[in-house]
């Protein structure tokens, strides 16, 4: 049978401070997994009070509680009822206040549950971050005071340019997207007679001390003649606060015009798309009549020759004051448009409402133009948050008319069998450098090798036809997928004999030369300089950037860079993507059709939605998936994942945050003190009986440093046995997860010293392998290093830089640790 959409049930929850709403949260129909709901970040004062808003759309509330749990290890630490809540209008706010359990500097899961008039628990996450003194007030008063001065045109507007930047680097022909280099006019809407139709709301991402990054998002009109045009409006701040004031480090606001179907989208052979971003998610058929495309999270196909346009997805209609329907936490992709306008895509992300309301995942749609008719293949639930979810589907997600979906989820890759529902695992444990995807998630390269640094074939798949081929590597050497041009893939060889470990205990994969080779298999190109290695390729923008080296005395030392250029023709449609200046809007995006088209014989088509009965779900999420893996978060958004801490922490040196998967925070780039000394350390401690004069001096300085850091943190003494867990094997990671079940330890070789202040400021030793020997830091200044070293008995200062060049010298193998407990 067909029906429409059901159209959202759910409350929504958000907190208030003032009168100001921040961070709303969605509901989920089921338990999330806690380690993968980080998003937005809710600060928590010295006083431990939130405001809660509940917002019930006219729903009856039979319970409200709250837990919080431990990150590290899902500990539950509180479990409240709330009783005392006020209702008024609609809306329920209640002040909780959480129980003095929480640690400073740390992060938490607050979970809300709402139990509704119809029994059901609906759950609703946001992730504590308890610190004292972050200035957050001020910080959200300062977003909300700004945004509110760009829409007064009285001349209050002229306080913002304290806080911008404006100079030759701004953008001002066009309000789509506006930063801190942009005109104060051009902040302030310019010409435009821009109201707003829905109240800003906050969401914080980042709040610490030094910085805080908070957006805001809400929906304004713009009027023209008898029309009204609606805009998604999002705002994104980075601000400090300093000496009386707030400084403004960042500021960019973008806005996109909401296509509306009834409002004469249709101009000559142009698809009005407005003041919209410049790069529209589209797709057309092979002779250009049909095309399918994407604003503002829905999807619509027009058909040419027939003037007929399909509203086909969305999860929202007229009301865009329902912040449940409008929730952008999803977004759509295009596989596949044929020739009578069939389309097949997939809704990633939450869903907001519909037979999934409450639910994360990837639901694959075809859309059968004859039939005008919109039909669900396959969900697949997801049980992280939402970011988590769009790493992976930018990585590899293709859904083919053979009715075969491939996806790529947490690191596993499936074939789906869009009838059955029928799952198959087509590769398992795939790190981000094992597996890699063209841009349409067409064609897919991945090793046959749990070890990456050891498979002698890649598969290539064509995802369309579901054909698959193997590339096998010369005898002796290894083969590793690169990346792609268009769909053309590119890979590197390798030779065995030529694979090492650095001095950091990092494997170096030396490539001799770099393939490309088109879908079908053939050799296009092959990249070689005699004696020259690729150590490292770095994608961006259709350019791939090369680390190289020669081998000089038996090392590998690095030489200039290059570049492979994608000189691929591009396959041009017959419809494309223009911008056009006008005096009123400035700059907008329309797509310019193959032929012109008649407006007043535009036919606009609704499609129902295709509902079976029985489930057709294929589950693909791993709860017990227990391989190590660290998240980078820059600005407070997901930017990659590794399987290696150093190369997490080299991403986000700059600014950001590395979590491992059991959602510890890992490091932090933030404001050190200018130096600091654990002063508990002044001396060596250890009274092992396994010490002897037969252990050499690694073995000696590993067990000394081990047993003064067992001592330090309450654990040692002659029953810990560190000196017989070395000379038997275990290596240092080894011992201190051991002796210390309440940590988790962090192995930064490969890092530079400057990220080990991170942790001595916070009174964690560092534990430093150098040539046979090891030793221990635990103090620092901005000249000097506080270095306890086991051989000479001493703990005294070293200058930096002469601590870097030993450390260098040794591949700078470094090994610390965190507490996993509250």
């Amino acid at each position: 049978m067909t029906m429409e959409m059901a159209p959202a049930s759910f409350p929504s929850v958000a907190f208030e401070y003032n009168g100001m709403i921040y961070n709303r949260m969605h509901g989920y129909k089921t338990e999330m997994e806690i380690s993968r709901m980080r998003s937005q970040i809710t600060p928590l004062g010295e006083d431990r009070k939130l405001t809660l808003a509940v917002d019930t759309y006219g729903k009856d509330i039979a319970g409200l509680r709250f837990r919080v749990r431990s990150l590290a290890d899902k500990r539950l630490i509180e479990d409240t009822e709330v009783l005392n809540y006020v209702k008024n209008d609609g809306r329920i706010t209640a002040d909780i206040v959480l129980k003095d359990l929480l640690e400073e500097d740390r992060e938490y899961s607050l979970c809300v549950i709402l139990t509704d008039e119809a029994n059901r628990d609906i759950y609703f996450y946001t992730t504590l971050y308890v610190k004292k003194d972050t200035s957050f007030e001020e910080k959200l008063e300062f977003v909300y005071n700004f945004n509110e001065l760009t829409f007064d045109r009285s001349g209050e507007a002229q306080k913002l340019v304290t806080y911008l930047e404006s100079n030759e680097e701004g953008d001002n022909s066009t309000y789509q997207k506006v930063n801190i280099h942009s005109s104060l006019d051009q902040i302030c809407w310019g010409t435009l007679k821009v109201s707003r139709l829905t109240k800003p709301e906050a969401e914080i991402y980042v709040n610490d001390e030094d910085t805080a990054v908070i957006k805001l998002n809400y929906i304004v009109t713009v009027p023209e003649n008898d029309k009204t045009w609606e805009y998604y409006v999002n705002e994104s701040f980075r601000l400090r606060p300093g000496e009386g004031r707030m400084f403004l480090l960042d500021y960019e606001r973008t806005m996109d015009q909401i296509f509306d179907t009834e409002e004469g989208v249709l101009a000559n052979n142009k698809i009005v798309l407005g003041i919209s971003d410049k790069n529209v998610n589209m797709m057309e058929s092979e002779d250009g009549d049909r095309l399918a495309f994407v604003n503002a999270g829905r999807l619509y196909v027009y058909h040419i020759s027939e003037n007929r346009l399909a509203y086909v997805f969305g999860f929202y209609n007229d009301d865009l004051t329902d912040r449940r329907e409008t929730c952008r936490d999803n977004d759509i992709r295009i596989f596949s448009v044929d020739e009578t306008g069939n389309v097949r895509f997939i809704v990633y992300g939450y869903m907001n409402c519909g037979i999934h309301e409450g639910e994360n995942g990837i639901s694959v749609y075809y859309y059968d133009s004859t039939l005008n008719s919109v039909e669900e293949e396959v969900f697949i639930p997801y049980y992280g948050d939402c970011e988590f979810l769009n790493y992976d589907v930018a990585r590899q997600a293709y859904a083919n008319g053979k009715k075969n979906g491939y996806f790529y989820i947490d690191g596993n890759f499936f074939n789906i069998n869009l009838e059955t529902g029928e799952t198959s695992v087509i590769a398992s444990d795939l790190a981000r450098e094992d597996i890699c995807a063209a841009e349409d998630g067409s064609m897919v390269a991945w090793i046959d090798s749990g070890d990456r640094f050891d498979a002698q074939g890649m598969h290539l798949l064509n995802a369309k036809t579901g054909t698959e081929r193997v590339l096998n590597a010369e005898s002796g050497d290894r083969i590793m997928p690169v990346g792609f041009f268009g769909n053309d893939v590119i890979y590197g060889l390798a030779a065995k004999k030529d694979i090492t470990v650095d001095a950091s205990g990092h494997t170096v994969f030396p490539m001799y030369c770099l393939r490309i080779r088109d879908e079908s298999g053939d050799l296009i190109k092959e990249y070689r300089n005699e004696g020259i290695y690729v150590t490292q390729v770095e994608a961006g923008n259709g350019i791939y950037t090369l680390k190289r080296a020669r081998y000089e005395n038996g090392v590998l030392d690095p030489v200039s860079d290059d570049r492979l250029l994608d000189n691929s023709t591009p396959e041009y449609g017959r419809n494309s993507i223009e911008l056009a200046v006008t005096d009123a809007y400035e700059t907008i995006t329309q797509i310019a059709l193959k032929k012109a088209t008649d407006p007043e014989t535009l036919r606009i088509m609704n499609p129902k939605q295709i509902v079976y009965e029985g489930e057709r779900s294929a589950d693909l999420y791993d709860k017990e998936d227990d391989e190590e893996k660290y998240f980078c978060y820059v600005r407070g958004s997901l930017v990659d994942i590794y399987d290696e801490l150093y190369e997490a922490v080299n991403t986000v040196k700059d600014g950001g945050l590395v979590r491992c998967s059991g959602g510890i925070t890992l490091y932090r780039k933030r404001p050190l003190p200018e130096k600091n000394q654990i002063m508990a350390i002044d001396s060596f401690r250890t009274d092992d009986k396994w010490i002897s004069d037969t252990m050499s001096p690694e073995e000696y300085s590993l067990t000394v440093c081990l047993d003064t850091i067992l001592y330090f943190e309450g654990k040692a003494g002659e029953s810990a046995m560190t000196g017989e867990a070395v000379t038997s094997g275990m290596n240092a990671e080894e011992i201190l997860s051991d002796r210390l079940p309440g940590i988790e330890t962090a192995d930064l070789s490969g890092c530079s010293v400057d990220v080990l202040l991170y942790y001595l400021a916070q009174d964690i030793p560092v534990i430093v392998k150098t040539d046979g020997a090891y030793v221990m830091l635990t103090g620092y200044n901005m000249n000097e290093l506080v270095v306890a070293d086991p051989l000479t008995g001493e703990i005294g200062k070293k200058s930096m830089a002469e601590c870097e060049a030993i450390f260098a010298s040794s591949g700078n193998r470094f090994l610390t640790y965190v507490s996993r407990e509250d």
